[in-house]
């Protein structure tokens, strides 16, 4: 079930930013050629509010999830997740650990994410957000990866 449109916002869990500025060029399943990164990389790749939000977009959100440079991405855009998102190293997954995505299963690398979301253009000013290391995480992303929008998305319920 998708949730009512609301804003946007709030913080991140980003241990630090990407430094790394590679063009990657989106492949036929929306996901991206480029630089796969390790499993073991030392910082999680995962974006993720730090608050609880009162209310989600309502955009359908699918593609293959792929991790590239470092960046999550979704359909080739970089993702940004709802709070209590985590990454799951071994697994090479987002789990989900907070009300209302619980329940929901983890999201792998390399398979299709259906949920819901938003779509953001790359120009968009991401410094405006809540937490600025939330919006300073997903422009790094887009800048890594060369992606014309990023997506914020959350798991199906």
């Amino acid at each position: 079930m998708l949730h009512t449109s609301a804003r946007l916002g709030a913080g991140v869990a980003l241990a630090s930013l990407l430094a790394a500025v590679v063009s990657t060029v989106p492949d036929r399943d929306g996901g991206s050629q480029g630089a796969e990164a390790s499993p073991a990389s030392p910082v999680p790749p995962v974006i993720a509010t730090t608050e609880q939000a009162s209310a989600y977009p309502q955009a359908l959100v699918a593609g293959r999830l792929t991790l590239v440079d470092g960046c999550l991405l979704i359909a080739g855009r970089p993702v940004w997740w709802p709070f209590g998102a985590t990454w799951d190293a071994d697994a090479r997954a987002v789990v989900f650990t907070a009300e209302p995505f619980a329940d929901a299963p983890p999201a792998k690398v390399g398979e299709r994410f259906r949920g819901g979301g938003g779509y953001y253009s790359a120009t968009t000013d991401f410094s405006t957000f809540d937490d600025p290391q939330l919006g300073a995480a997903v422009a790094a992303c887009l800048e890594a990866t060369g992606a014309p929008e990023a997506v914020y998305a959350y798991p199906e319920e």
